[in-house]
């Protein structure tokens, strides 16, 4: 790592030997079982491995893993991929993504690969509590997730993208040609689609169901001149963290201030890594007409309650800046990006890990003369810039700093870097500081809300409207859209069915809590996620045009992309009949047949017409769904699940409660499942002992935190010892 010179490297080296072999070396000195493999090749990796756990040879077995570092790589193909576009010459650039429709939240993939681009983002689906995992544009296209996920069959939501720059014309008569076909059957399944399509949002409720933005107060423009009398320096604390391009900000800020008659003083503390603690960078400015013949002493670090202006490149390092005493009501302009960078613990926790951005949201606007905050990580991303000019627009629209627009705008110009982007950004986040508050985009349930529905689509909405009370509207109808497009209407009618018994058996002075916690799990029960479901999500025309915005393709571009796919025997027999499937996972001749076409996973181009036929014609086994083996398992857990939550309804409803909440353990595709699944019966089997205990339902909710914090069950393990 780092690039540092070792024997067989196979860079020149000045006065040293290099590229020798290490197979070479290991030979000489005796070793007669070696295997050399990839690094980012995981399944030749885990083949080795196996090879030399198992292998009846005598003698060390070595295994040399060798891969140029993805930093280096970058560095060298950098330049030429410039040359390439600048040439118009074709290119093909790769990237990996994570589909958001298929990915449940556990957070498998994060934990295995450790990657940093691999984060995670707010779950789309409006049912679901934990959020879902995400590529973010850092993505150098090693590889590494998606093979990890595909070796450790983990689940079908990692897919890697191939962006053709400057295609030939080959390219663009494939695509066109695939376009054509496969747009055409998309546009088929979407008209079949929505005969069975439900408005998540009640048309009637629109107008109060849009709140109103918390309103921000308009930024002063005005610029003050150098003041003679002036007795103390402008403080700014800086915290940014790495790759946010903190220094870069804290010289055009200085660059600025020496323009307008300033001087200026800059130090800097840096953190240990990216998420453990930023960089913080102390600037102080002085009008030099105010200093007189007195040289001006200014301080080398921030003192609590002594800062004018903290920016805050995430919105974390804003709650440090408060935690630090640097953010005070009386004095201090709070700069903040709201955006997240999530720390390690938090995005690889099995469940919602995530800290409380609300919590530290409140805190800084309550601890703050002025708070300015949102999304300039977004912001950078939609101008092409980066988030230190628009940091420095924002600082620049804020009033907070007595320098005019044109001194920043002429210390851009002066770096010489990446002009035009920069200038890009500074004019949004400058912008963006002045508004009174921040616009929002209407959400997409609330532009197909008035759009006509199927009449029978419309008999759901009126029998959720007339026999559930509003409070518990906004769940229920997410739950009979999502069931009515995952199956049918008359599933939806299912659902609402079996939830009617929850609500005679809930009270109003208890808001529901029951009705909705149940309908929440009640709905994700029935819409498991089987190989039909993966294969109709990644066949739609909305994927496809989320999937090239993901990557960023340009209008012009080609772009296709592979699914990793590595469906398990039991997943295969979960789509047949129920007897059919029973019989092969029973059987071992037949299992061990299934086997033969599931071991190795595969890699199947969603883009080509042999691999959307394939998934379309998967996606279509559909109108089978209630038949198969599946089905039938699940229909039995879910029934016993809610005899469970209906029996302590009447006896401790706050138990029921927290026994509704124990089916989000249950979710995710093969070992991941069956790891929930486990859970949740060992949580079941206790409620025995638990019942009859004072705080019976506060224990059902440790033991599911515990199940939800650690994905080996020692956590919860542990606890069940205690309870027994």
């Amino acid at each position: 790592t780092g690039g540092q010179w070792i024997p067989s490297s196979k860079a020149d080296a000045e006065r040293r030997q290099y590229r020798v072999s290490i197979v070479d070396a290991l030979k000489g000195a005796g070793v007669r079982w070696i295997r050399k493999v990839h690094t980012y090749n995981i399944q030749e990796s885990l083949h080795a491995l196996r090879e030399a756990m198992t292998t009846r040879a005598k003698g060390p077995k070595l295994i040399v893993a060798e891969g140029e570092c993805q930093l280096n790589r970058q560095r060298r193909i950098k330049p030429q991929v410039r040359n390439l576009l600048k040439q118009k010459k074709r290119y093909v650039r790769e990237r990996f993504g994570i589909d958001e429709d298929t990915c449940t939240g556990d957070h498998s993939c994060i934990r295995l690969s450790g990657c940093p681009s691999l984060t995670i983002k707010y779950n789309p689906d409006p049912l679901r509590k934990d959020p879902v995992a995400s590529v973010v544009n850092s993505c150098v296209g090693c590889g590494v997730c998606g093979e990890v996920a595909h070796a450790a069959v983990l689940c079908p939501s990692f897919y890697k993208a191939d962006i053709v720059y400057n295609p030939n014309i080959a390219d663009r008569a494939l695509a066109s040609v695939r376009s054509f076909i496969i747009g055409g059957l998309q546009s088929w399944s979407d008209l079949r689609r929505r005969k069975r399509t439900v408005a998540t949002i009640d048309p009637e409720f629109i107008g109060d169901g849009l709140k109103s933005v918390p309103t921000l107060p308009a930024a002063s423009t005005i610029s003050h001149p150098p003041a003679a009398g002036q007795t103390e320096p402008i403080k700014i604390a800086i915290l940014a963290m790495g790759g946010q391009g903190g220094g870069v900000l804290s010289n055009w800020l200085i660059r600025a201030a020496e323009r307008s008659g300033y001087l200026a003083q800059s130090t800097s503390v840096p953190g240990v890594a990216q998420r453990t603690g930023a960089t913080v960078y102390y600037l102080e400015f002085f009008p030099r007409d105010a200093a007189g013949d007195d040289p001006a002493v200014l301080a080398l670090m921030p003192v609590p309650g002594r800062v004018d202006l903290v920016i805050a490149g995430e919105l974390i390092e804003g709650g440090r800046a408060v935690l630090r005493g640097l953010v005070t009501p009386d004095r201090t302009t709070a700069l903040v990006s709201t955006h997240r960078d999530y720390a390690i613990a938090e995005k690889s926790a099995p469940g919602d890990g995530r800290a409380n951005a609300g919590r530290i949201m409140e805190a800084v606007t309550e601890n703050a003369k002025r708070f300015i905050g949102f999304d300039m990580d977004a912001l950078a991303g939609k101008t092409g810039s980066v988030i230190s000019s628009v940091l420095l627009g924002a600082a620049a629209g804020s009033g907070a700093l007595p320098f005019t627009r044109d001194a920043f705008i002429d210390v851009i110009r002066e770096g010489g870097v990446a002009v035009e982007a920069n200038l890009k950004g500074f004019d949004a986040g400058y912008a963006r500081s002045q508004e009174r508050q921040e616009e929002q985009e209407r959400p997409e349930a609330l532009r197909t809300a008035g759009k006509p529905v199927h009449k029978h689509a419309q008999a759901l909405l009126d029998r959720v409207r007339e026999e559930f009370p509003p409070q518990t509207h906004e769940v229920i109808r997410a739950a009979v859209a999502k069931l009515a497009d995952y199956q049918d209407v008359r599933y939806a009618h299912q659902y609402l069915d079996r939830l009617q018994p929850v609500l005679r058996a809930d009270a109003a002075d208890r808001d529901y809590r029951l009705t909705v916690e149940t309908a929440r799990y009640l709905a994700l029960g029935m819409a498991y996620e089987d190989a039909i479901r993966v294969a109709d999500l990644k066949t739609r025309s909305g994927r496809f045009a989320r999937v090239r915005k993901e990557v960023q393709a340009e209008q012009g571009q080609v772009v296709t992309w592979q699914e990793f796919m590595h469906p398990r025997v039991q997943e295969l027999c979960d789509i047949m009949p129920a007897w059919k499937g029973a019989l092969h996972m029973k059987i071992p001749i037949l299992r061990n047949f299934i086997g033969l076409f599931c071991g190795r996973g595969r890699k199947i181009n969603t883009t080509s017409l042999s691999g959307f036929l394939l998934l379309s014609m998967l996606a279509g086994l559909r109108v089978t769904r209630r038949g198969t083996l599946r089905y039938k398992t699940e229909t039995v857990a879910l029934e016993k699940w809610l005899a469970t939550v209906l029996s302590y309804a009447a006896t401790d409803y706050d138990l029921a409660v927290e026994v509704a909440e124990c089916q989000r353990l249950v979710k995710g595709y093969g070992e991941t499942h069956e790891r929930g699944t486990a859970s949740f019966r060992r949580i079941m089997d206790a409620l025995d002992a638990l019942r009859k205990r004072p705080g019976a339902a506060a224990k059902v909710r440790e033991l599911r935190e515990a199940a939800l914090a650690d994905e080996q069950g020692e956590e919860l393990a542990a606890m069940l010892k205690k309870v027994a």
